[in-house]
């Protein structure tokens, strides 16, 4: 029989966080789940670390008319992903599926049950089925259950170390969460772990909020104003969850910049863009050959300006440095003695020291190109004591190539995020304008 202590990861991994609504429900597909709650169009989104985020997208918009503003959509998140003869509905953020009339909706035609777990509030669970709710409790005071059939879970809550009669002696149960995890397994044969949670592909969209169910049924126009608009985020999102979880997200989204390919550039891209927005998108969309060059001839520049590239006590870190490798340690002290006799110039270190800064941070392969190619410049900006957009002149002149790129027209911008660009800017103005 399942037991607390098989869940103990609950609160060990913290893989759910510290609030979610979990359902599994038998007789739905994960597609008819949404449909039911009043969703469409699903997207499918990987693992439980993305949903968050994109639930977030969900419930809140940036106001395209005001400041430094948000509006709240009326819309929750659900996910929802087939695990054996059960859906499995996930809501990271939301607690839809314990209300009454959701439970009797998606119960109808087979049966559900759910947990809506609150760490610092009051958690609940829900067994129902044919569209009626048989057992309701708090877990935390499992004695005090309504329902149709209050009792009917009696011993198998009794087995699973859960205290069914009322008592002014029972201690708080800290286990509640993973008892009740064992008991979902109980009902429906489903084990939960994190591994699954992980590797499963959700079909996720949003649905109209709890407000939506206020009459017992849902109200097909309740949340209607944006829910095309949040499909067409959680779609995006769902293509490049990286793009919305890069911290410089909204400063691209400042300058109306869609193509993802500039973007993926990264904070040294936005600081290239702003300089000169041809440059970057030319450095975003260069061949990988021409990249490779580029990142070479970046990585060479400092130590051939400090005349050391082509000396043959340098040449094993070069060749590290070209193939991506870890320097020796031998050859990487052989090479700072060398550094340590040599003069210091006007800025009071040698031009070799000075260069060999960058060896401390050289960006992975993984990392994108038009990416590295910014950490790089920057780097080379350092060591010339200059800024990075006075390093794009000598890149142009090095490549001249750069300039024959082609550059595809970007996607267009969607017209909330050009009405609060627009805001954004021209409440700046007025800023200037009264200093």
């Amino acid at each position: 029989m399942p037991a607390a202590e098989d869940y103990s990861w609950l609160v060990e991994t913290q893989t759910l966080g510290f609030s979610f609504n979990l359902a599994l429900v038998r007789g739905l597909e994960p597609d008819d789940v949404i449909a039911q709650l009043g969703g469409a169009d699903p997207v499918d989104i990987i693992g439980t670390a993305l949903l968050e985020p994109a639930a977030g997208l969900a419930i809140s918009l940036p106001d395209p008319d005001t400041f430094d503003a948000t509006l709240t959509t009326g819309l929750t998140f659900v996910a929802a992903a087939r695990v054996g003869f059960w859906t499995l509905i996930l809501e990271p953020l939301g607690s839809l599926c314990a209300t009454p009339a959701v439970a009797r909706v998606l119960s109808t035609r087979g049966e559900m049950v759910c947990f809506d777990y609150h760490e610092n509030a009051t958690s609940r669970f829900s067994w129902s089925r044919d569209g009626d709710m048989l057992v309701v409790l708090n877990p935390e005071s499992p004695a005090l259950r309504e329902g149709s059939s209050p009792d009917q879970l009696n011993d198998t809550l009794t087995e699973l170390g859960f205290t069914v009669e009322r008592s002014d002696d029972v201690p708080y149960d800290r286990l509640y969460g993973q008892r009740t995890l064992a008991l979902m397994e109980c009902l429906t044969g489903v084990r939960i772990t994190p591994e699954l949670l992980d590797s499963t592909a959700y079909r996720c969209a949003a649905v109209p909020g709890p407000e939506s169910w206020g009459s017992g049924t849902l109200d097909p126009s309740a949340a209607g104003l944006f829910l095309l608009e949040v499909r067409e985020l959680l779609a995006d999102y769902a293509d490049d969850p990286a793009d919305h979880n890069n911290p410089d997200h909204f400063a691209w989204s400042e300058m109306g910049v869609t193509d993802k390919r500039v973007r993926a550039t990264g904070h040294y891209g936005l600081q290239l863009f702003t300089a000169d927005p041809a440059f970057l998108r030319a450095v975003a969309h260069a061949s990988p050959e021409l990249h490779h060059r580029l990142i070479r001839w970046l990585r060479d520049q400092p130590f051939a300006e400090a005349g050391i590239l082509n000396e043959p006590w340098f040449a094993p870190v070069r060749n590290a440095l070209h193939r991506g490798a870890p320097i020796p340690k031998a050859e990487l002290r052989k090479a700072e003695q060398h550094l340590d006799s040599s003069s210091p110039d006007d800025r009071g270190e040698s031009p070799g020291r000075r260069a060999f800064r960058s060896i401390r941070f050289q960006p992975g392969r993984s990392i994108d190109p038009g990416a590295v190619t910014g950490i790089l410049m920057s780097q080379l900006a350092g060591f010339r004591g200059t800024r990075i957009a006075e390093i794009v002149p000598a890149v142009r002149q090095a490549f001249p190539e750069l300039a024959d790129v082609e550059i595809p027209e970007q996607p267009p911008e969607r017209d909330r995020a050009r009405r609060w660009r627009e805001t954004r800017e021209r409440v700046r103005e007025q800023q200037r304008n009264e200093t």
